[in-house]
């Protein structure tokens, strides 16, 4: 008992934790759809984190992050949509929906919505 209580807060201790798992595939390949987006600097540079996005509209949210890279499968594509609060409520950017893997968007949010194949 004491194990399944251990795994269930480490599930939903995370801001991953309601979202797919961690890109595996190529951008812009099937099953390369990917949202990586940075925590340091801004831009793009150093390690970053990542999910596979749906078409879902799940409201993400993270402490700051710094630079954004959506990208699809090559056949359809990933948008989000970027806030400036940590609800989904004050949206500042768009990445566009992009099929294959863009440059990188450097934009400051704390949450997004990102849409895959919708």
């Amino acid at each position: 008992m004491q194990i399944k209580a251990i795994t269930f807060a480490l599930l939903t201790s995370g801001p991953l934790a309601a979202l797919a798992a961690n890109c595996q595939g190529t951008p812009g390949l099937p099953g390369g759809q990917c949202v990586k987006f940075w925590t340091g600097a801004t831009g793009c540079t150093g390690s970053f984190l990542s999910y596979k996005p749906d078409c879902s509209g799940a409201c993400f949210r993270y402490d700051s992050f710094t630079g954004i890279k959506a990208s699809g499968d090559g056949h359809f594509g990933t948008n989000c949509a970027i806030f400036s609060d940590v609800n989904c409520q004050n949206q500042i950017a768009s990445t566009g929906n992009n099929v294959v893997e863009p440059s990188c968007f450097k934009k400051v949010g704390k949450s997004m919505k990102c849409y895959f194949a919708c």
